[in-house]
């Protein structure tokens, strides 16, 4: 099944085309059936069973707790490992018999099961140990259910737990850096590739998000970054990956152009947040590691355009961004800047966003298009309050702020429909 946004872009362009006299009315059912449309109704009772194996699956589990101090460890232990072997079963004879929601409903079930299992195992044997191991290998076994069935929901319930575990360790019993879910994360990658699953990698790339901001503090000491030098490295990091995503995609790649848009974001966003450097500790520059990230997300962009997929504007923009990211934490001396240092800075922030809209328009990239405004909306709305916060009292800052808000509104929508005049109201992220 295709992205849901994509299919309802290609509902308004059939619209728009039939109204052309581009595309016979006749054929847009054709269309949307061959671009893998699925309708409520034939969706729906989908949904229905995985809801009612989630029901069951709840009632089991009560039952047993209800009765549990009563029975001796022999059946416990039946009951435990009879339910959740027989859901697995189930979703295997019922996918292969090409009932593949209800199948999965049930494997997403024994997943559950899996998880009950050894939480109840270590009350029966009253097991004390680490409790995120217990978290860590109900996830390796989600992980291992997609693998063998395979199983899309039992992966995306694997990266969910995974998220559990890391959390208890990180936060519960402050563990340093959880490299082990960063392991976790690039195996299950390995899986959404073999599966092909676009879906997947938004999950796995969100993956990746929640393990840099919940390790931020201690990846910041690990390398004994300033809390600006951090956002400088992050930014060159995400450089490099969408540097990588223009490469891949050359060499047809199928999830380069994802890699790519979630890449741009987050630089987008890191940029932003740039502009407040104010952090605990103000320890070296980490000149070193800078030095070597842009060179690497340098190095990728020069081959991108040798391979004819980065143009001379895109490579003018990333030596933009490293000199940026590598300048400001020399210039900022223990994360205060100056007035002057200040605007440069935000005038880098709103030349990147200026980019990413003429890049997108470039290569008819909407996504680019549409987030750059936003950001160099945002930044505008930035500028303003820091140069109007002593009126913040008075009724001509919120006349001022109207004021601006509408010309602002008015000015983007315009270059927006001159970007893409038969876009209309169509192009949001």
């Amino acid at each position: 099944m295709r992205n849901p946004l994509y299919l309802t872009q290609l509902k308004r362009d059939l619209d728009r085309w039939i109204a052309a006299g581009l595309v016979e009315a006749r054929h847009r059912e054709a269309i949307l059936a061959s671009a893998g449309e699925v309708r409520l109704m034939q969706s729906l009772p989908a949904v229905l069973l995985t809801l009612g194996v989630i029901l069951i699956g709840f009632f089991a589990m009560s039952f047993v707790a209800a009765n549990w101090s009563a029975m001796d460890k022999l059946p416990k232990l039946l009951i435990l490992f009879g339910a959740m072997g027989l859901a697995y079963a189930i979703g295997a004879r019922l996918i292969a018999r090409g009932r593949g929601a209800l199948g999965q409903a049930f494997v997403l079930l024994g997943v559950a099961l899996f998880g009950v299992n050894i939480m109840l195992i270590a009350q029966i044997y009253h097991i004390r140990a680490h409790d995120p191991d217990a978290v860590r290998l109900w996830a390796l076994g989600a992980l291992g259910a997609a693998v063998l069935v395979p199983s899309r929901p039992a992966l995306a319930a694997s990266l969910v737990i995974a998220g559990v575990w890391s959390w208890m360790e990180v936060v519960d019993y402050d563990a340093a850096v959880h490299l082990p879910h960063l392991l976790f994360i690039v195996a299950a990658a390995l899986v959404v590739q073999a599966f092909a699953w676009s879906t997947g990698l938004h999950l796995v790339m969100l993956s990746l998000v929640f393990f840099l901001v919940l390790n931020a503090e201690a990846l910041r000491a690990l390398f004994g970054l300033s809390w600006l030098g951090f956002m400088a490295a992050l930014c060159l990091l995400l450089l490099t990956g969408w540097a990588k995503g223009q490469v891949l995609e050359r060499f047809g790649y199928p999830f380069a152009r994802l890699v790519t848009h979630y890449s741009v974001f987050l630089l987008a966003l890191t940029l932003f947040l740039l502009q407040f450097p104010e952090g605990p500790g103000t320890a070296g520059l980490g000149l070193p590691l800078l030095g070597g990230l842009g060179a690497l997300a340098l190095a990728l962009t020069g081959a991108g355009l040798l391979l004819g997929r980065v143009s001379l504007l895109e490579l003018v923009g990333a030596v933009g961004v490293v000199a940026l990211a590598i300048g400001l934490p020399l210039l900022v001396p223990g994360d205060d800047r100056g007035a002057g240092l200040q605007w440069l800075t935000a005038a880098g922030v709103i030349a990147f966003y200026v980019w990413m809209v003429t890049v997108g328009a470039r290569t008819d990239d909407r996504f680019l298009v549409n987030w750059g405004f936003v950001g160099f909306g945002a930044e505008a709305l930035y500028i303003y309050f820091e140069t109007f916060e002593t009126l913040l009292d008075s009724a001509l800052f919120f006349l001022v702020g109207g004021l601006l808000l509408i010309a602002l509104g008015f000015g983007l929508e315009r270059v927006r429909r001159r970007i893409h005049p038969q876009g209309g109201t169509e192009g949001k992220a």
